[in-house]
């Protein structure tokens, strides 16, 4: 598969976190087989207009909370543009399997 930076990592897809592009909205596919910082659980819809920023960043919680049960967990949510742009917002929900 190779590595490829993406914005929109599907489910159950690995990652690696550490790209040195210090931007936590990119991430690089990597193959599962490896070694990787974290797997994909899921990605939810955020329905409605853009709440603003902390009310995304709340609703993308609620959405991933359950996601990763015992796992260490992270998740990302749409930004204002992303949100605007595609009519509607997203979380997606990360195990973190790296240290």
């Amino acid at each position: 598969m190779g590595r490829r930076a993406t914005f929109r990592p599907s489910a159950r897809e690995c990652l690696d976190f550490n790209t040195g592009l210090r931007s936590s909205r990119l991430v690089v596919r990597v193959p599962c087989g490896g070694v990787h910082d974290g797997r994909v659980l899921g990605q939810h819809t955020l329905a409605g207009e853009y709440p603003g920023c902390s009310a995304a960043q709340d609703r993308a919680g609620r959405a991933c909370t359950g996601s990763g049960t015992g796992e260490r967990t992270w998740y990302t949510w749409s930004t204002a543009w992303e949100w605007r742009t595609d009519g509607k917002g997203r979380a997606t929900c990360y195990s973190v399997t790296g240290g």
